[in-house]
């Protein structure tokens, strides 16, 4: 005991020292640790606040591709889209028109505001609607599926039938302006890709884009001395597209008449050829295959045995 008293007396002051870094650290991990929860629970206030002032109306997740929506970014969505249905239910039908993209103006209603008033707004809008919209798809737009209902929705339950309707509306920025596509139409895609071979001549001009499916725009040129026949449509995938994993898909060959797939000597066709190929996120088309050119049509249609060959067109 004497040797632990003469010990301490002999370093007072390092034991001390000691005792009091101690002492001092467990009041600084105290403090830390303190501070730690109150910035954790501030966190989880701000988080809760955010999630109960977002405006519960506009959809914060695009279904398909599980990508984030933005609340500022479905905002801006909703205004033009709520401008866009307004307009409709005012039988504006030029205002709303003059929303949608060029593309969508040509391609699903040929340019024409009465075109849009009769196929489209006079239909859907029959009555007044309000709606819902539902994130569906991003890629290089955002995409939305949007149910119009039936205006006095608290009495119907939007549940009449024949007064609601679903459609997908695209937002896309058109010469800095915000612009919709509607009808399942999301865009036209510019082209230029060509092949040679067996000195047939393939351009493909443009690619148009629904939900539903595609459609190629291609041109093709007979520069041999016989008549050819691209497919002979015993099989929708003679000509088909081929995606990143080389996945096919089918053409709607029935939709061509047979003569459009027959190309004389120096003639050039122009085919649009829809293939069942839906709007996605995850995969891209890498090539249009036709797998069977018959390269003598008079042989062929005599039931003569005629050489054939396959075309990749890479896109």
């Amino acid at each position: 005991m004497n040797k632990l008293i003469k010990y301490f007396n002999q370093n007072r002051k390092k034991i001390l020292l000691i005792v009091l870094i101690i002492v001092l650290l467990i009041i600084l991990t105290r403090v830390l640790n303190y501070f730690a929860r109150l910035n954790a629970q501030e966190e989880n206030n701000r988080l809760f606040s955010q999630n109960i002032d977002r405006d519960t109306s506009i959809p914060d997740e695009a279904i398909v591709s599980g990508t984030e929506i933005t609340e500022e970014e479905a905002k801006e969505d909703k205004e033009i889209i709520d401008t866009f249905v307004q307009a409709c239910n005012n039988k504006d039908y030029n205002t709303a028109f003059n929303l949608l993209t060029e593309d969508c103006k040509n391609n699903i209603f040929n340019g024409s505001a009465n075109n849009f008033m009769n196929g489209y707004a006079s239909v859907v809008f029959e009555t007044e609607k309000t709606y819902k919209l539902e994130g569906w798809l991003e890629k290089n737009y955002l995409t939305y599926k949007i149910t119009y209902y039936e205006d006095n929705i608290l009495e119907t339950g939007g549940i009449t039938e024949g007064l609601n309707y679903t459609d997908y509306i695209t937002v896309i920025n058109e010469n800095d302006e915000q612009k919709l596509s509607i009808g399942g139409f999301i865009e036209e895609i510019p082209m230029a890709y060509k092949e040679n071979t067996n000195n047939i001549e393939f351009e493909v001009t443009s690619g148009k884009v629904y939900m539903n499916y595609t459609t190629y725009t291609i041109n093709v040129k007979n520069n041999t001395d016989k008549e050819i026949l691209l497919t002979d449509s015993s099989n929708n995938k003679e000509i088909c597209l081929v995606d990143s994993n080389d996945s096919e898909y089918i053409s709607y060959l029935n939709e061509i008449p047979q003569y459009d797939l027959t190309i004389k000597s120096g003639e050039q066709k122009t085919l649009n050829i829809r293939f069942n190929k839906m709007y996605s996120s995850n995969v891209n088309i890498r090539r249009i295959t036709f797998k069977n050119i018959y390269l003598d049509y008079e042989k062929y249609k005599n039931g003569e045995e005629t050489e054939k060959i396959k075309v990749d067109i890479e896109i």
